[in-house]
């Protein structure tokens, strides 16, 4: 294996760690300021924490496919511990989105970059996108998993769009503070270097 080779791979699961450790401060986060068990906040919460990793630690030595595979070690963890399957989704396909978006601009174009980031943070929205989309089959699949229906009716988010429109909005809104975060300590951390 090169040393190349072997130095992506490591960079590879540290990102994913440290994305899913993003993810957990959002679902904290989210149990703090609701504690209905959808994770309606989370998305939102994630974004602002992921910031500081997309543009400290993503963006850095880039090479195509990073964010998506970083995205996808996550969403495989995910789906192994017994997340509805289509939930996985939106980790790869905004991802993908993302990488292309942040290529684009070769990963030095600061706005390609900020949009590649709003992109990257509607990864973790599958959850609440498909309650929406399809609640039977969500439904059906909380309760294989031995939930009550008490739960699954204090979950499910109403098939309304004042809701969906408010969640996107609020995630859209974390990714802005993400990337003021992520962009105010990449200078922060430039200045100290000089």
């Amino acid at each position: 294996m090169s040393k190349t080779l072997s130095f992506n791979l490591k960079r590879l699961v540290v990102g994913a760690i440290l994305y899913f450790l993003c993810l957990g401060l959002g679902v904290l986060c989210n149990f703090i300021f609701d504690r209905n068990g959808n994770m309606f906040y989370a998305p939102a919460f994630s974004a602002i924490f992921s910031g500081i990793l997309f543009f400290q630690y993503l963006l850095k030595k880039p090479f195509f496919g990073f964010i998506t595979l970083t995205s996808g070690l996550v969403s495989f963890f995910f789906l192994t511990s017994g997340h509805f399957w289509a939930t996985i989704l939106p980790y790869w396909l905004f991802a993908l989105l993302a990488d292309g978006i942040a290529l684009s601009g070769q990963y030095h174009n600061d706005w390609k970059n900020k949009l590649s980031f709003i992109v990257f943070s509607l990864t973790t929205t599958g959850p609440i996108l498909f309650m929406w989309l399809a609640p039977k089959a969500y439904q059906n699949m909380l309760l294989e998993r031995g939930k009550d229906m008490a739960y699954v009716n204090r979950v499910m988010v109403a098939q309304d769009w004042q809701p969906l429109i408010f969640f996107w909005t609020l995630t859209l809104l974390g990714a802005v503070v993400g990337i003021w975060l992520g962009k105010t300590l990449q200078v922060s951390s430039f200045k100290k270097k000089a």
